[in-house]
Parts: structure tokens; C-alpha cells; sequence
């Protein structure tokens, strides 16, 4: 469902949704313990409610910098390896033209349907979370197309003995962006996030902090501060998806521009 919203709607009105969505929650939460312990609002538990809100507050605070930073580098990796993979392909292709010309038509061909499959069918289908066979039936072609190839001069051998160091770069680098297109937060610590922002709002709203406008308030400004960095770690989450998602644009330039003719 968060997949689906990112890839639908705009990230800002995603988050503004959800930050909205939050507020109304705990607005509902504060109203509902309002109505079930009127006898909060003479304060006889303040302390109490206090010092809970400050030591699950400061969890909560190291638990979701921790994911957001995790996430971040996750995404930063998931860029940097799609720069690696276009990078290995971009380098066969070059060794390639030192093959014979029948092997160096063959292989040629094999990479350009290989980046073709990359950017038209699998970079779609990971922005929904899923991978294409297509694209695992052009890498066989690929290596196919390499294995066919016997070279004869020591130039060719060398260049060929290069571009399987480079292919085996590639797959690497395709197995770790594979990966990448599942969300990096398993359900148990979803479950623990959500349940810790619950919890907060819940010992919030059974504080008596003076008038109940101003409560109500600063349980609303607490709740919206919270609630924009879970949308945060959603987008982060998902580093194929949304307007941020990681781009493409790798595989369509430099050397690799000669098979996505304008």
C-alpha cells in the first residue's frame, strides 16, 4: 500500500497525507482519553506520565535516527551500485571491440539487449517491487555470447580475460540492485516504530499540561514532527520508488548511449 502511494501520488503530498492522517489519529486517541479517565485532568499523575513520555520519548528518538540513518546509506548504496553496474557494462563494451568482428557483433548485441531490458522492463516493474525474467534471460544471453567467443591473438586474449572480470562485475552489482527493491525494514521493527509513536501520543494524552488547547496542541506539534520522519523512512524504504527513486539514467550514457538512439 505505501509502495502504491508513493508511486502514485507526488512524495510532498504523500507525506503531507500522512502527517495529516497522524494528527487525526491522535486527535482521536486524545478525545477518546479524555471521555474514558476524566480524572486525569486534576494532574495527580503528571510526574509519572512524564517521565514515561521522556524515557520512551529518547527510545524512540534513538531507535527512528538509527533507521533513518541506516536508510539513507542504503539508498546512497543502492545509487552507487547501479553507477557500478552501468560501469562494468559501459567497460565490455569497450573490450569487445578488440574481439574478432563476428564475436564482437554477437556481444555487442547481447549488451545492448541487456540495457534495453534493464531500462525498459525491469527499472518499471522494481518501482512495484518486483523483478522481470527478462532480464535474467538477457544477462544468460550475454554470457552466452561470451562463452561462444574463443579468442586467437594475445590482444584479444587479453581484452576477453578483462571483459569476464568486468561481466562478473556486472552480475554482482545486478544481484545487490536485485536486492535493493524490497523494502530494507523487515515487519517485526515496523511493528515496534508504530507501536512506540502509539505509545507516545497515548502517555501525551494523559499529561495535564494546563489549559487543554495548549495540550492539545502539543500533542498535535509532537505527533506531526513524528509522523514526518515515519513518512521519511517509507521513502527511504523503497529506493526504486517514488520521485526520489534511484534513476536509470546510468545505463543510457557514455558508451552505453549508442544502444538508446534519440
Amino acid at each position: 500500500m505505501q509502495r502504491w502511494l508513493l508511486n502514485h501520488l507526488p512524495t510532498a503530498l504523500y507525506m503531507a497525507l500522512f502527517v495529516l492522517v497522524a494528527v487525526a489519529v491522535a486527535y482521536a486517541i486524545l478525545r477518546l482519553v479524555r471521555r474514558l479517565f476524566p480524572s486525569l485532568a486534576d494532574g495527580q499523575h503528571n510526574e509519572i506520565t512524564v517521565l514515561s513520555v521522556e524515557i520512551v520519548g529518547a527510545l524512540y528518538a534513538i531507535l527512528l535516527g538509527f533507521v533513518i540513518v541506516f536508510l539513507w546509506q542504503d539508498v546512497n548504496n543502492a545509487r552507487d551500485n547501479v553507477g557500478a553496474e552501468s560501469t562494468a557494462l559501459s567497460q565490455l563494451t569497450r573490450d569487445a571491440q578488440a574481439f574478432a568482428p563476428a564475436a564482437r557483433e554477437d556481444v555487442t548485441r547481447a549488451i545492448g539487449r541487456y540495457a534495453h531490458v534493464v531500462v525498459d522492463d525491469e527499472w518499471p516493474l522494481q518501482r512495484e517491487g518486483r523483478g522481470s525474467p527478462a532480464g535474467t534471460e538477457a544477462m544468460n544471453n550475454l554470457s552466452a555470447a561470451m562463452q561462444r567467443y574463443e579468442p586467437t591473438t594475445e590482444v584479444q586474449k587479453t581484452y576477453f580475460t578483462a571483459s569476464v572480470g568486468h561481466f562478473n562485475d556486472m552480475q554482482a552489482a545486478r544481484r545487490i540492485r536485485l536486492s535493493h527493491v524490497g523494502p530494507s525494514l523487515s515487519t517485526s521493527l515496523r511493528f515496534m516504530m508504530y507501536s512506540y509513536f502509539v505509545a507516545i501520543v497515548v502517555f501525551i494524552s494523559t499529561v495535564n499540561n494546563g489549559p487543554r488547547h495548549r495540550h492539545t496542541a502539543l500533542l498535535l506539534g509532537v505527533t506531526a514532527i513524528i509522523a514526518f520522519n515515519l513518512a521519511f523512512t517509507t521513502t527511504l524504504d523503497y529506493p526504486f520508488s517514488g520521485d526520489g527513486a534511484v534513476a536509470s539514467a546510468p545505463f543510457r550514457v557514455g558508451v552505453l548511449a549508442q544502444f538508446f538512439p534519440r
